[in-house]
């Protein structure tokens, strides 16, 4: 009997979801460790968290700088030789410098850790940040900056933290060349010096890791010396005023656009309520806002918005890529969308298409150990735990078009957004 390829199988939605809590450890110097423990999976994945982003730079792009070159720094080994370290150990080290927090990735084989570890907290804690190494990523970030600099989207984005964070944060600066040759060794050993504390420090391991990886990992991490804890930047909402600004570029393609305003907090109550209404808006592949510029009138390629979070508030941003003689229409389109959301309720069906595609993508959330940590990380980072998974399933289950109407009513006003777009 052939197979019915046509009618799909029933969806089923999953019930009692349990998830179990890390456990915790706390080193003498007071870093937490949090291990999710899997006896199946022998890859070890440590995370390693601080708290010196690029909100948190004296000086613009120093919290880049000072990470970034972390991997070219370890205080015995040249750059060469820690790369044959790492290769030689099956050991992978991605580290990024985000607007709230530098993030250490590593994974490596569990028999070798006793290897690994010592060399990774050397690395970490007495970097010898070397003149030709900082030169050459030098030059290469002035490279990167100035091709990027000539993308009309790039900008955007760009004039979206001007307008959120400037002047009150360097991060908020318009960058130019200058603020890449301003940087100096002194100033990233610097940034280094006070930001690579223990109160900065939180670390995940997730694997088959033995007593004797977790004790190894104390001993060389609880080296880290105390000082002092990165303050609690203070929400700038009362600072943001709703602009309209249009950059002409006569060579450009296309025109790049963001409209923007202040979204809600991490932890504020309408936060999963949010999220579901905002998918539905503008964040899959089924929105409001695809189904109108890409499918309806061919604006764009895409479109999407999201919530750029930092500590104490958001910015709601929506963004896309349009012909130039489209800008206009593809603005207003966006508008209307925001006005139909506001008046007419959203019907059963479309609702239930949102409500399963975020069922799926909050298990994908979880679906395995490396998964559930990186998703519990996101949750840490703003003082959440595993209730953060409960009460968005929660919501995305029990939300109603209702719910959607009063978001749209409260986040989608005109009247609250910034128009910024770079293009001819």
């Amino acid at each position: 009997m052939p197979l019915d390829r046509t009618t799909p199988p029933p969806f089923r939605q999953t019930e009692n979801i349990i998830l179990k809590s890390p456990q915790e450890f706390r080193l003498p110097n007071g870093i937490p460790l949090f291990w999710f423990a899997n006896p199946d999976l022998d890859l070890i994945h440590l995370s390693i968290k601080i708290k010196a982003g690029a909100l948190y730079e004296p000086q613009k792009r120093i919290a880049g700088f000072c990470y970034n070159l972390l991997k070219e720094s370890h205080p015995e080994k040249s750059a060469e030789e820690f790369e044959a370290f790492l290769d030689y150990y099956g050991t992978a080290l991605n580290i990024s410098a985000g607007i709230n927090q530098i993030s250490i990735n590593v994974q490596f084989p569990k028999r070798n850790g006793g290897f690994v570890i010592p060399e990774l907290a050397r690395m970490l804690i007495a970097p010898q940040y070397r003149s030709e190494e900082f030169t050459r990523y030098r030059a290469k970030t002035i490279k990167d900056w100035e091709y990027n600099a000539r993308k009309v989207d790039y900008r955007t984005t760009q004039l979206m933290f001007h307008l959120f964070f400037h002047p009150k944060y360097p991060f908020g600066k318009l960058p130019e060349r200058f603020d890449f040759e301003n940087i100096t060794l002194e100033n990233i050993q610097e940034y280094h010096h006070d930001t690579c504390r223990a109160e900065n420090i939180r670390l995940f391991l997730a694997g088959n890791a033995s007593q004797d990886l977790l004790n190894l990992v104390s001993e060389h991490f609880s080296l880290i010396k105390n000082g002092e804890k990165m303050p609690v930047l203070s929400d700038i909402s009362g600072e943001y005023h709703p602009q309209h600004i249009h950059e002409k570029w006569d060579d450009a393609l296309q025109t790049s656009f963001v409209l923007c305003h202040h979204g809600p907090a991490y932890n504020a109550t309408d936060i999963h309520t949010f999220r579901f209404f905002n998918t539905l808006f503008c964040n899959y592949f089924g929105s409001r806002l695809m189904q109108n510029l890409r499918e309806s009138n061919g604006y764009t390629y895409g479109i999407n918005g999201s919530l750029f979070h930092y500590e104490g508030g958001s910015i709601h941003y929506i963004e896309s890529d349009v012909n130039n003689d489209k800008a206009e229409a593809a603005i207003q389109a966006c508008f209307d969308e925001m006005k139909r959301l506001r008046e007419e309720p959203v019907n059963d069906e479309e609702m239930e298409i949102v409500r399963n595609y975020l069922f799926g993508n909050v298990l994908q959330s979880i679906d395995g150990t490396v998964q559930y940590m990186q998703s519990y990380i996101g949750w840490h980072d703003f003082g959440c735990r595993e209730e953060r998974f409960y009460n968005y399933f929660n919501t995305i289950k029990n939300i109603t078009a209702e719910d959607i109407m009063l978001m749209a009513n409260k986040y989608l006003r005109e009247e609250d957004f910034s128009v910024l777009s770079v293009g001819n």
